[in-house]
């Protein structure tokens, strides 16, 4: 069972829960129902939401742009296609993360 950030499986699907926990695929609907499993659950997303963003800006930062860059805009080149820079992908992530956090926040 995954945790209902589970940012993975519902990147670019905004303002929704990964699959799993809507459609009983597990037996997190049912867990949803018990307001002690809820209550910790909050607990645990407000410990770790503002580590979210922190963490993957580092990621970002140690992360070698120039060289993505350079690779990026030759296989741009390559097939015809206009490319993004590493700084136009970072923003859209981080925007998405800062958007589905804040989110998650008022569902839970």
């Amino acid at each position: 069972m995954g945790t209902v950030w589970d940012f993975d499986s519902i990147f670019r699907n905004s303002q929704n829960y990964a699959r799993i926990h809507l459609e009983g695929i597990f037996y997190f609907p049912e867990l949803l129902k018990h307001e002690e499993f809820v209550e910790a659950y909050r607990t645990i997303f407000n410990e770790i939401k503002n580590q979210v963003i922190v963490d993957l800006q580092s990621k970002f930062d140690a992360f070698n742009a120039d060289g993505y860059n350079s690779s990026i805009v030759t296989n741009g080149a390559r097939w015809g296609k206009e490319t993004r820079v590493f700084e136009q992908n970072t923003s859209s992530i981080i925007n998405f993360f800062d958007a589905q956090i804040a989110w998650l926040d008022e569902q839970l």
